[in-house]
């Protein structure tokens, strides 16, 4: 799915990424979604969140991720930590409404794909794990600065 809103000032630009919201059918594990910032020069991700619209439950096997990354599935490079309901893997239940911070990931070549071009594509992997069954729904907000024209 593609779809992004956007507010902007020169110096700055939040991207809005639906999740699950447009999908005919409901949320599959293969849905992932896309989106570019727009804006002439390059911004850097500052930082990226997650704003559930539905209840999702934390579960050791059961269980759903949202990792953003820069490029298109199969070729692009994760920039953050996946934001999981893993509880195994550190992950936890996620509320309506309460929002949810990605962690950016600090490696070079994570870093280096941290800056985006007007065109350069956002990418939220959505992955499910085991017999996972809720719904998944919200919005993915990505705040960048400008840092070059």
């Amino acid at each position: 799915y593609f779809g992004a809103l956007k507010m902007s000032s020169s110096q700055s630009v939040s991207v809005q990424i639906p999740i699950g919201l447009s999908a005919v059918g409901g949320v599959s594990a293969a849905d992932d979604y896309y989106a570019c910032h727009g804006m002439n020069g390059e911004y850097k991700l500052e930082a990226a969140y997650f704003t559930p619209m539905v209840a999702v439950t934390a579960h050791a096997s059961n269980f759903v991720s949202l990792t953003i990354h820069q490029g298109f599935e199969g070729t692009s490079t994760a920039i953050s930590s996946a934001l999981t309901t893993d509880s195994d893997g550190g992950g936890a239940a996620m509320a309506i409404g309460t929002v949810r911070e990605f962690s950016m990931l600090t490696t070079d070549a994570a870093v280096a794909k941290q800056t985006f071009g007007a065109t350069d594509v956002i990418f939220i992997d959505h992955d499910e794990a085991g017999s996972f069954t809720d719904a998944i729904e919200g919005i993915v907000t990505c705040r960048f600065v400008k840092v070059r024209e």
